[in-house]
């Protein structure tokens, strides 16, 4: 096998590794600071609401101010809202407990501002089409919060796919290199053993 194409396989396969080894560390890392962010967020965020509830009552404007400045959406603090709501229910936070009525208005507030955040924009339209004919929002939120946990299924299976493939893609580069590197490889061949032709005299002698 030629020296340079040996070559050229041995450099396709480091590159291929190593661009297979530096998307796999980015993805991982992206995913790891994410989650760091926004946890950091939320822990800010549970302090200020907390402070500005036992003292000022705010409106459900006033909130999502709070909630921005710390870089997080009205979507994005519901599940905040919605765990101070169980904890006062189950008597595991009795300082918020006297303004349970006022956290559950911030979650009413919120459906009623966003009811279809999170849904796609086709489907969208047809529930706005649909809620212009009705008087009650409260006939749509069943089905609207089925659509989206449909909806935040389908986008998890869309990431783990595009991982598995982004993944297969570099593992099948690196397989056809890998491929092409043995099969232009020379076989090893067992050479016949070569008698040092002293040593084949010496034996003729011996045996006369």
């Amino acid at each position: 096998m030629e020296d340079w194409i040996v070559a050229i396989l041995a450099i396709l396969a480091v590159v291929g590794t190593s661009a297979f080894l530096g998307w796999f560390i980015i993805t991982i890392l992206d995913a790891v600071i994410e989650v760091t962010i926004f946890n950091k967020a939320i822990k800010a965020f549970k302090e200020d609401f907390e402070g500005t509830v036992k003292h000022s009552q705010p409106d459900w404007p006033e909130i999502k101010e709070i909630a921005s400045l710390r870089g997080l959406s009205q979507s994005k603090i519901q599940l905040t809202l919605r765990n101070y709501i169980r904890e006062i229910r189950a008597g595991r936070n009795e300082e918020l407990e006297e303004h349970l009525e006022l956290i559950k208005s911030y979650i009413t507030e919120y459906r009623k501002d966003e009811p279809y955040e999170k849904l796609p924009s086709d489907i969208r339209i047809h529930l706005e089409r649909i809620h212009e004919k009705i008087d009650d929002e409260v006939h749509l939120e069943p089905l609207t919060n089925h659509i989206k946990e449909l909806v935040s299924i389908k986008n998890k299976e869309n990431k783990r796919l595009k991982f598995y493939t982004v993944g297969g893609f570099f593992v099948g580069i690196l397989g056809i290199v890998l491929a092409l590197f043995f099969y232009f490889a020379p076989l090893n061949q067992n050479q016949p053993l070569k008698v040092p032709e002293t040593e084949i005299t010496e034996n003729i002698g011996t045996q006369c």
